[in-house]
């Protein structure tokens, strides 16, 4: 069943000890469209996580798991818990969660992600692998024509739920506050349309790429990925290179698949792998998150354009690196074609969605 690119939520729900229908403002669904999700057995990469929960859903979780932990939060929020050694959550099992039917929003509108800043927009974890390639292959010359998603009503479902239990027409207008600095929508729509003409590419002197986190910080905060054959992989920074470790489910110390040297020149990439790439920088471009991050900087350098251009080099020169460092992981060797830099995508873009911004994300 296709959704169309904007759809609105759940029919107006009445403001609290008032008889007039409060019309909540509709998610953005625009950057789902085209994509293709089917949850991928085995995998459980989603579950290397603390997912938040409410009050509401710790209660249920108690009643199935009683002797659950949580991380107490602000206002009511707790976390459950992961095991050491960037291991999942606690309550997977042989990669299937023991509390499915009760398990907290954020892993219900998993893949899904809401971002909120001048409105709520969706869009999607490219990290996850149930996720296919097509949809940012549309993107390759740019915003495609807008159509729907496929296999996401559930979790589609779960995001507007959350979305009218804690999102109203006051959460956008204090975003005008939140900002450190403004620009307007229509300067925003300029800037994005001459990013997309001339989109930034990186260049033998933007390698090799920034390096991954120092292992001695935990493993818990290494990027991660699937691959197939390893299970979940992080990366970490190395004497050598770059590290790359075999997460536990359970949480015992990771294994070592090796240490591999980064690029330090622009990787040889086949027309398909240019082709994949330059879809995901015009699709990181629509983002909201993207200017909204630029705005967060404590002491940007330059104009929204300069950082948002420096930000998206930098991404692309981290998915060449890591599609470089998998190929070779795989044992082979040349040109990254669109499969290598689709890993080199998913092994990057959790962090692109993990970098603070002037709106909030749920």
């Amino acid at each position: 069943m296709l959704r169309p690119a904007t759809s609105p939520l759940r029919p107006p729900v009445a403001a609290e000890g008032l008889d007039i229908p409060l019309a909540l403002p509709r998610i953005d669904l625009a950057l789902l469209g085209g994509f293709r999700f089917q949850c991928r057995p085995g995998c459980g990469l989603c579950c290397f996580a603390e997912p938040a929960v409410t009050a509401a859903e710790r209660h249920q979780l108690v009643q199935i798991e009683p002797e659950l932990e949580f991380v107490e939060g602000a206002r009511g929020w707790a976390f459950l818990t992961s095991r050491p050694n960037g291991g999942a959550c606690e309550l997977l099992t042989d990669t299937r969660c023991r509390a499915h039917a009760a398990r907290p929003t954020p892993c219900q509108q998993f893949p899904i992600t809401v971002h909120v800043s001048d409105r709520a927009q969706a869009s999607l974890v490219l990290s996850c692998p149930g996720i296919d390639a097509a949809g940012i292959l549309r993107w390759s010359g740019g915003p495609p024509i807008p159509v729907g998603p496929r296999g996401l009503d559930a979790e589609l479902d779960a995001a507007d739920a959350e979305w009218v239990r804690s999102g109203t027409e006051r959460e956008l207008d204090r975003h005008a506050i939140r900002r450190g600095r403004s620009i307007s929508l229509h300067d925003l729509a300029a800037l994005r349309a001459g990013l997309h003409r001339e989109l930034p590419w990186p260049v033998d002197e933007d390698f090799p790429s920034e390096e991954p986190p120092d292992p001695s910080d935990g493993l818990a905060g290494l990027p991660v990925t699937f691959v197939p054959g390893h299970g979940r992989v992080a990366f970490a920074t190395h004497a050598g290179g770059w590290m790359l470790f075999e997460l536990s489910e359970v949480g015992d110390e990771p294994g070592t698949l090796g240490v591999i040297p980064p690029p330090t020149a622009t990787p040889e990439v086949t027309t398909q792998g240019e082709q994949l790439l330059r879809g995901y920088l015009h699709y990181l471009l629509e983002r909201d998150d993207a200017v909204e991050g630029v705005l967060a900087q404590e002491a940007p350098e330059g104009s929204v354009e300069e950082g948002l251009a420096a930000d998206l080099i930098r991404t692309a020169a981290t998915v060449l690196s890591r599609a470089s460092v998998l190929q070779r992981l795989d044992g082979r060797d040349g040109a990254l074609d669109a499969a290598d830099l689709w890993e080199g995508v998913r092994a990057t873009d959790a962090e692109w969605l993990d970098r603070p911004t002037t709106g909030r994300r749920f």
